[in-house]
């Protein structure tokens, strides 16, 4: 890709021009002419763009590693992975609620995680894509549930129920 010089240009336009970039191999070359600059933010800049790359590239390795494990699953006969998480454990009150995915091989979600990793806009930003690319399985257990047979069945029941 053709990219400006650089040189003609201070740190804060730098900063302006990589923040709009899409995170792409073409970033590791971009990264790599902005090392050659001699200006310390400059590098900086470099380096974050680097850094881009690899959470980029740890993300994919992450999905690769998992949908590997799926397929072997579905070698071994198995019908359908699916995934669950839960959310309401720690409260002293309310339900727990649990989630089931079944997720479409043929379609990636990059960057799906246990929800407590994920910041507030990434769940929700996941949460758009499983309910466009997944199926999608809600089940809930009260806290009358909880308080009658404890909150590790409830959350088993509230499992099965997404499921």
């Amino acid at each position: 890709m053709n990219y400006p010089d650089f040189a003609d240009f201070t740190i804060k336009e730098i900063k302006e021009y990589t923040a709009e970039l899409d995170v792409n191999e073409e970033l590791l070359e971009l990264a790599e002419i902005l090392d050659q600059d001699q200006r310390r933010g400059v590098k900086k800049i470099s380096v974050k763009l680097k850094k881009k790359l690899a959470e980029k590239q740890a993300i994919r390795d992450k999905w690769e590693k998992m949908a590997e494990l799926e397929q072997q699953m579905y070698e071994a006969g198995y019908q359908a992975v699916i995934g669950i998480d839960e959310a309401g454990r720690g409260p002293l009150a309310g339900p727990v609620v649990a989630a089931a995915v079944l997720l479409n091989p043929e379609k990636r979600i990059y960057g799906l995680d246990d929800s407590k990793k994920l910041s507030q806009a990434k769940r929700e930003e996941m949460l758009e894509e499983l309910f466009k690319y997944a199926k999608v399985g809600i089940g809930t257990a009260s806290s009358r549930e909880i308080d009658k047979y404890n909150i590790r069945e409830a959350t088993f029941a509230a499992m099965k129920r997404a499921v």
